[in-house]
């Protein structure tokens, strides 16, 4: 009687210990998950994601985006990297979201470079950067921020020429 008594409560502090595991897990994971998505955002994890963010990140170093760098962007997108127009709107718009929700481009650029350093090769990470140097150009030639930030992404990147 003594053993059996003794696996009863084995029994109920098993099932006790797994129900309470069942709750932290169900509270605990979505706060996990849901700080993680801000620190990665999906958008980064595709490679024309990550261009768009390149490209829309180096415009608002200088400021808020313009209509000027917007088109210059939307056009590479479309022209170098073979997206749909309307594709195009929408990953701008989204790379627009995500540097919005994150304040600061300087950020989202080295989130960027390090995913790319990973997903790339040598010969599109040259791409990449000529593209944020057309962006930079946009009004008349990238800033000290912006050439700095550019500079920063050769390095991250590890462009061999």
């Amino acid at each position: 009687m003594d053993e059996i008594t003794h696996l009863i409560w084995f029994a109920l502090a098993a099932l006790m210990l797994a129900s309470l595991g069942l709750v932290c897990y169900q509270i605990i994971t979505p706060l996990w998950l849901n700080q993680f998505q801000r620190k990665a955002p999906s958008i980064i994890e595709t490679p024309n994601g990550a261009a768009a963010l390149l490209l829309v990140g180096i415009a608002e170093v200088r400021g808020p985006i313009s209509i000027l760098e917007r088109s210059i962007i939307e056009r590479q997108l479309t022209s170098i990297l073979s997206i749909h127009a309307d594709a195009t709107i929408t990953l701008v718009d989204r790379a627009i979201e995500t540097i919005s929700i994150d304040n600061d481009p300087a950020t989202v650029l080295s989130d960027v470079a390090h995913v790319l350093k990973h997903k790339t090769v040598n010969i599109e990470r040259q791409q990449y950067i000529a593209m944020v140097q057309r962006v930079a150009r946009a009004h008349n030639g990238p800033t000290r921020d912006q050439q700095h930030e550019i500079d920063k992404l050769l390095t991250r990147l590890k462009i061999i020429h």
